[in-house]
Order: C-alpha cells, then structure tokens, then sequence
C-alpha cells in the first residue's frame, strides 16, 4: 500500500517505514484502533452490511471479490466466477436466500 501511494504522489512512505524496525509495533495498534472505533467499518451501509452480517460474509466477500477480472472495473455490472447461486450456497451451507 505504501508502494501505491509513493507512486502516486512521490512521497517515500515505504523506505521511512522500512528504515524503522519498530514501525509495525507502533503502527498497528494504531491501525487497529482506528478501525475498530470507525462506525462506517463495523458497520457499512446498504448491500455491503448483508454480507458482513452472514457468518460466512468474509468468505462470501472474499470469493465475489476473487473472481473479479480488474479489466472490468469500470463496468456498470461486474461478472465474477460464481455461475449458480445454488452451488455457492451449498459450498458455504448457506441457503439461497442468505446469499440474494
């Protein structure tokens, strides 16, 4: 991440990162706080909270987004490898329901 963001702007965020044995340490509580006090993160709004809501919502996320072709980013509707809901829910012992 750090890589992507120095590429965009020029800055040198992954070699001061880098050049600091403790900044893990100290950074990721830090990350870890931030995220666990952000109300948009615990909880997000619209289609996307459905699926954190699921017990297996990480792997339902994690799967759709998976078999996303990046080429087809700017699409208004994305294709990912799921070809039957049917299957996929079997896969997660979820039934169709939970996944629509």
């Amino acid at each position: 991440h750090l890589q992507t963001l120095d590429g965009l702007d020029g800055a040198n965020r992954l070699s001061l990162f880098l050049a600091r044995s403790d900044a893990l340490a100290r950074l990721q509580p830090l990350v870890a706080d931030g995220l666990l006090s952000s109300h948009p993160v615990r909880e997000p709004k619209q289609t996307f909270s459905l699926f954190t809501w699921l017990n297996n919502g990480g792997a339902v996320m994690d799967w759709l987004i998976s078999g996303i072709d990046p080429d087809h980013a700017g699409q208004d509707r994305i294709p990912t490898v799921v070809v039957s809901i049917g299957d996929f829910g079997g896969w997660l012992k979820l039934s169709r329901t939970h996944l629509a």
